[in-house]
């Protein structure tokens, strides 16, 4: 009996997703599909649509035959650690075959080759991310210079697309299961979740709003109460992010505003919205 795994966060579960699982459980020929799945929080920083019992009985009832939590310390953290928190997690029951996941690119020798690429050249791309940065480029714009310095022919879609960054990291973390890729879809086939999730919170504005407010007034208090060399640990502080934070915070009536005053690019919008998040879990 073949088994797959996935990895994901269901916010909230789809038709894209129900998919993969069918496509996935097919080509493998699996009958059995595992899925660790992020609890409340996700990996950019923001709090899931859903509870997780609601997206895993989700999950249950489109073929899914166990879903398993990932631990948030990696659910809401950059795609490099929750992809090996999740494989970990995976790998660790020792009798999984497959880790299934979508990509933009569809091609996992590509991928493959891509992710290959990324690993071994890890320490010297990180030097030349950081001198990048320094001179004023974003994270992203400076991973895409230095990866094109390295190798001029590299595929710069497949470090901007956010599944294929997934995908390259997953890859770069595996041991023991074998990939398996599925192309996704464009969104006039299959609806995304965040058309999904701006459609939810029009339905029911209200309810957001005040979900809103009272995680705002959480991550007030919570950095008030916090001292700026407490928060400089946090794990995606660093840089002066938390004393900017510190002598920002008072400035601010909500969430945007502080996330608008903060954003730069340095820091990005989703580096400082997982920020929060950390901040607020950790302490």
């Amino acid at each position: 009996m073949k088994s797959l795994g996935i990895i994901a966060e269901f916010n909230p579960f789809h038709q894209g997703h129900q998919y993969l699982i069918e496509e996935a459980m097919k080509q493998t020929d699996s009958e059995v599909c595992v899925v660790v799945m992020s609890g409340n929080f996700m990996q950019r920083g923001s709090f899931a649509v859903s509870d997780k019992w609601i997206r895993a009985e989700a999950a249950a009832k489109k073929g899914v035959n166990l879903v398993v939590e990932l631990p948030t310390i990696f659910a809401c953290n950059s795609a490099e650690y929750f992809a090996k928190g999740g494989v970990e997690v995976l790998e660790g029951f020792g009798c999984i075959d497959y880790l299934a996941f979508g990509s933009e690119n569809g091609n996992l020798r590509k991928l493959q080759s891509a992710a290959d690429f990324l690993k071994e050249n890890d320490e010297v791309l990180h030097c030349q991310i950081q001198a990048l940065m320094k001179q004023g480029n974003s994270y992203p714009r400076a991973r895409q210079i230095a990866a094109e310095e390295l190798q001029p022919d590299f595929d710069a879609n497949l470090i901007s697309e956010p599944n294929n960054i997934l995908a390259l990291e997953y890859l770069k973390q595996l041991k023991t299961l074998k990939p398996f890729t599925v192309k996704r879809k464009g969104s006039g086939y299959h609806q995304s979740a965040s058309m999904i999730r701006k459609e939810l919170t029009a339905e029911n504005p209200q309810k957001f709003a005040e979900m809103n407010k009272t995680y705002w007034e959480l991550v007030a208090a919570k950095i008030l109460q916090t001292d700026s060399k407490r928060l400089e640990e946090i794990f995606s502080a660093g840089e002066g992010l938390g004393n900017k934070l510190k002598n920002s915070i008072r400035m601010c009536s909500d969430r945007e505003q502080l996330a608008q005053m903060l954003k730069s690019k340095r820091y990005t919008r989703t580096r400082i919205d997982r920020f929060l998040a950390q901040t607020v879990l950790c302490m």
